[in-house]
């Protein structure tokens, strides 16, 4: 590229800009030296990486734990290099199960004809064979269709689930994360030194080695779910069958949705005399959404307050014309309650329910000491029967709900069990399936 009216130059100094015109594209998988030309920083000598001639082959999973846990973190230090190997590894994946999944479900190799077929390509979808080649890489459709397929399978056997629960890593709270970091460059931290620091001192850290905080987050959560949730003290009952499912939030860092099965626990509506009250009382011992006397127990009412009142951020406004897709703040009730409400409800009466429990929740805000009221002396104040107080909450139910047993002062404290909390010290949900 030049100015063709400008000076005359020679052919050896214009840049070829496109060296692979007219070539076959070729994959960076079949690259013998692409790790080494695309990483030239960790690669100096061009020596060592994958495709290096060794006495003893390696697989790609080996070499890619053995680079990220290397005593050298020039490897597990870069993001780029990290994406590239997961990159690589589910590439991998796919081409080597592509081949065995062609020879299975088809009697012929598949044709250009066929894939141009509209008809063709619908079939295929249809049977699912354009994704079966992805049932091994998570987070594909394939993957999460496999695990669907499982737990409906698990329903079936052992009926519905009894609690959802989400828990959160708080890797801004968890000094011992940091201490290991600071460990790899021969610092030593104190827990105190660590809770002094600022916001951006400890990102700093965090953001030293993503590897090993990744592998320190994940080791908290196997220690919570090995010894406490599944160890013999039973913190929300004994455990029949669980299924696990990770995800990572924007910030990075991996959370926990996981629906549980717990031995004889009630289930609604399937006892003959239609008793409510074994499901409250087994909700009230397993699921709290109080505040902790700070005199009694100073560490959970302060954790309770820090990790468990929920905020309005982003994530509540990603539906239109909502607030809070939580519904926070909650309603306060005396005691937990079963609601079952339904669609067959005048309008009229839901607008001035709705009207009703926005009266006393907006009388909420103006109260300045919450801790010392009672939900008897709010309804007072709005002029507002206890009768048609649990109405008004009942009749803007548009499915089965289970309304937990909170405080004037405890309306948006959400639901967690008090010995998984505060092992975990992160934020946690514990919800009833009903």
């Amino acid at each position: 590229m030049h100015d063709i009216h400008g000076p005359n130059i020679d052919p050896s100094q214009i840049l070829s800009i496109a060296p692979g015109e007219g070539q076959i594209p070729v994959s960076h998988i079949n690259e013998p030296d692409c790790e080494a030309l695309a990483f030239p920083k960790e690669f100096s000598t061009g020596q060592f990486h994958f495709n290096y001639k060794r006495e003893r082959p390696i697989t790609v999973l080996k070499y890619i734990h053995s680079r990220l846990k290397n005593c050298n973190k020039k490897y597990s230090e870069n993001p780029q290099y990290l994406f590239y190997c997961l990159d690589w590894l589910e590439k991998k994946v796919v081409n080597s199960t592509k081949q065995f999944v062609l020879r299975k479900r088809c009697q012929s190799d598949i044709s250009v004809s066929q894939l141009t077929n509209v008809d063709s390509v619908k079939n295929m979808i249809s049977d699912d064979q354009l994704y079966a080649s992805f049932k091994n890489v998570r987070g594909s459709p394939q993957y999460y269709k496999n695990m669907m397929l499982d737990v409906l399978a698990k329903v079936r056997q052992y009926g519905p689930y009894t609690f959802f629960l989400t828990c959160s890593a708080a890797e801004f709270k968890w000094t011992e994360i940091i201490q290991v970091v600071a460990k790899q460059y021969g610092e030593e931290l104190s827990a105190d030194k660590i809770e002094k620091l600022t916001w951006s001192e400890k990102l700093i850290y965090l953001k030293r080695i993503p590897v090993i905080v990744a592998r320190q987050i994940d080791h908290i959560f196997r220690q919570l779910w090995g010894k406490v949730i599944l160890s013999g003290m039973h913190p929300i009952g004994q455990i029949l069958n669980y299924d696990e499912r990770r995800e990572f939030q924007n910030r990075g860092t991996e959370h926990i949705h996981a629906p549980i099965h717990i031995v004889g626990a009630p289930i609604l509506d399937e006892d003959n005399d239609h008793n409510d009250n074994n499901v409250i009382d087994f909700i009230d011992k397993h699921i709290s959404c109080s505040l902790p006397d700070k005199d009694l127990y100073p560490e959970l009412s302060s954790l309770v307050k820090e990790v468990q009142t929920h905020h309005h951020t982003k994530s509540c406004r990603k539906k239109k014309g909502v607030t809070c897709r939580f519904n926070a703040p909650w309603p306060p009730s005396d005691k937990t309650l079963i609601m079952r409400g339904g669609n067959d409800l005048d309008k009229n009466l839901v607008t001035k329910s709705k009207k009703t429990l926005d009266k006393v929740l907006m009388q909420l805000t103006q109260i300045n000491e919450l801790d010392a009221i009672t939900l008897h002396e709010v309804l007072d104040m709005c002029n507002v029967s206890e009768k048609q107080y649990y109405e008004a909450v009942k009749n803007i139910q548009k499915k089965l709900t289970i309304i937990y047993k909170r405080k004037p002062c405890e309306t948006n404290i959400g639901p967690y069990n008090t010995v998984v909390l505060s092992l975990l010290r992160g934020n946690m949900n514990i919800q009833y399936v009903n």
